[in-house]
């Protein structure tokens, strides 16, 4: 008699389970961030950001309507992904606005540095880029900094 050898792993088709759709929205909203980050948020595409991760335009606009949408999202993934954890922001409170400011750009600074940081710091002054697009992006990050220095922005 012979010995027949099994398959590792049968190939599973139809639906993917729940933990590898999570994974491939994560690679999708990566692959955006980067684009966006590579390319402004002009001149990054769905159709490029698509084929990037294998998937088509249509499985991108079922989870996000529009450009915007996608951006917004990859955004917050990735401001998620890469934030700081709470008390380590709360750690960067001061006495001074100034010295809060200087506080949280060191912090900053330091995460970006990090081993893996997909967004290096020498692409990051092309989010300035976005504002125009996205004007309560700013509005929320000036929130939060007044939240921080314990001041009030006047709006």
């Amino acid at each position: 008699m012979f010995e027949r050898s099994l398959p590792a792993a049968p190939v599973r088709a139809g639906r993917p389970t729940r933990e590898q759709a999570q994974a491939r929205h994560a690679a999708l909203l990566d692959c955006a961030l980067q684009h966006f980050l590579e390319k402004g948020y002009d001149g990054a595409t769905i159709e490029a950001i698509a084929a990037d991760v294998n998937m088509t335009k249509r499985t991108v606009y079922a989870r996000h309507p529009d450009k915007a949408a996608l951006f917004r999202a990859a955004i917050r993934h990735g401001t998620e992904a890469r934030a700081a954890p709470a008390h380590v922001i709360a750690g960067t409170r001061r006495e001074t606005l100034k010295d809060t400011l200087i506080a949280i750009a060191m912090l900053r600074i330091a995460l970006v540095s990090q081993p893996g940081s997909r967004a290096p710091a020498a692409d990051q002054h092309r989010g300035l880029s976005f504002s125009g697009h996205f004007p309560d992006l700013l509005r929320n990050c000036g929130s939060a900094l007044s939240a921080l220095s314990g001041r009030d922005t006047g709006e």
